[in-house]
């Protein structure tokens, strides 16, 4: 009965430290990345893409630009209690302009870097890649259509991407992140109402 009350009387103590060893809090390692456009899947993993709209002139893009492109953190390793932070090496946006460009080119169209006529504007508002039991990529970008100060059409296109493997790989968390790039471009050329737009 006395090593009972005992044991009673220390659950207070004890419980905080049992649901503090669960807590998951951002720790001090990291993994720094040379941030590259290493996409695993290839055309064959999308349906044909109806190129007639895009055919004839390259794309313009005007602007291509990224939320917080000054954090060079990209994704983090959540196995542990303590998150591990996955950075880069070079700015997020140099990466984000190059590998568009390489995608769009994976497709079969061209880009230019212009603001004249029938012109595009890309802001990437997520780009980011979580490691648990997988690495999950996450890429969305707003894209908007414009021509003589007036937008002809704007939206929203994600894709995400899983990939299983080794833990704090680098070239997972370039082949993950990529490969959701890839897919929300996919998804941008293959819009009805974006082709319309870009051929006025």
């Amino acid at each position: 009965m006395v090593v009972s009350k005992i044991l009673l009387s220390l659950l207070p103590l004890i419980t905080p430290l049992q649901y503090k060893s669960h807590a998951r809090v951002e720790g001090t390692s990291t993994l720094v990345c040379q941030l590259t456009y290493q996409p695993s899947i290839t055309m064959g993993d999308f349906e044909a893409l109806e190129l007639t709209p895009f055919s004839g002139r390259p794309l313009n893009i005007c602007q291509i630009s990224v939320e917080n492109e000054n954090d060079s953190i990209i994704g983090r390793n959540s196995e542990l209690v303590q998150y591990r932070s996955i950075k880069t090496k070079i700015k997020k946006k140099e990466w984000v302009v190059n590998s568009i460009k390489s995608a769009l080119e994976s497709f079969g169209v061209q880009s230019v870097s212009e603001c004249e006529g029938t012109t595009i504007r890309c802001t990437i508002t997520k780009m980011w890649v979580e490691e648990g039991s997988v690495y999950k990529a996450d890429f969305l970008m707003k894209v908007s259509v414009e021509k003589d100060d007036s937008t002809l059409w704007a939206g929203i296109v994600a894709d995400s991407s899983n990939r299983w493997g080794r833990s704090m790989s680098c070239a997972l968390y370039n082949e993950t992140l990529s490969n959701a790039l890839l897919g929300s471009v996919y998804k941008l050329l293959s819009n009805t109402n974006f082709q319309i737009a870009i051929q006025k």
